[in-house]
C-alpha cells in the first residue's frame, strides 16, 4: 500500500509498526479498520491510526 502511495519507506516502516498492534507482521482487517477510524476521527495525535499515511503533519 505504501509503495503504491509513494510514501517514503523510512516513514512507512514506522507507520506499519504502529498499525500492527499485535506485532504479527501483518495488518488484520480489525487493525486496518481501527486505523481508518482513528485517522478520520481521533483527536489524539499519537493514535496509531494517525500514522496511516506516514507521520502526522
Amino acid at each position: 500500500m505504501y509503495d503504491s502511495l509513494g510514501i517514503d519507506p523510512a516513514h512507512s516502516s514506522d507507520a506499519f509498526r504502529r498499525l500492527d498492534r499485535d506485532g504479527d507482521g501483518s495488518l488484520s482487517y480489525a487493525e486496518f479498520r481501527t486505523a481508518i477510524v482513528e485517522f478520520y476521527l481521533s483527536d489524539d495525535q499519537n493514535a496509531p491510526g494517525n500514522w496511516l499515511l506516514g507521520p502526522p503533519r
